[in-house]
């Protein structure tokens, strides 16, 4: 994932890699292997004298670090630093309405069109599916 950022052109607005979900996806993914892989995280993990109240920590597009509150026996708190959207409302009380809720990656304003509440349904179902994955 590292090849594919350029954050000069990012900046610049020159390249649309931030809006592009798959990409993101893949980013997150490779990321939290990378830090769940560092030697001082791996350390930390297994310490069994390591404790913890709580653990405060950025829902990041996948449900890997909520395993930490099995590791250290403490409750997890995942904030999110984005509006409320889908992914996050999901894990409350399930999905929200598409035909009401933007994805968060989109510019639309209900009330949707026929066509709109469509492709946000998509994108729903498309998002469930690689979360799963």
């Amino acid at each position: 994932a590292g090849e594919m950022l350029n954050f000069k052109q990012i900046l610049d607005g020159a390249d649309d890699i931030v809006y592009n979900k798959n990409v993101l996806f893949e980013l997150v993914a490779t990321v939290s292997n990378k830090t769940l892989g560092n030697p001082n995280v791996q350390k930390l993990m297994r310490d069994p004298k390591q404790k913890f109240d709580v653990m405060i920590l950025e829902y990041m597009f996948n449900d890997l670090f909520s395993t930490f509150s099995a590791v250290f026996q403490c409750p997890y708190i995942w904030f999110s630093t984005i509006e409320p959207h889908w992914e996050v409302i999901n894990m409350i009380s399930g999905p929200m309405n598409p035909a009401y809720n933007s994805d968060y990656l989109q510019a639309r304003i209900p009330p949707f069109t026929f066509l709109g509440r469509v492709h946000e349904l998509w994108t729903q179902i498309k998002g469930l599916y690689y979360h799963e994955l």
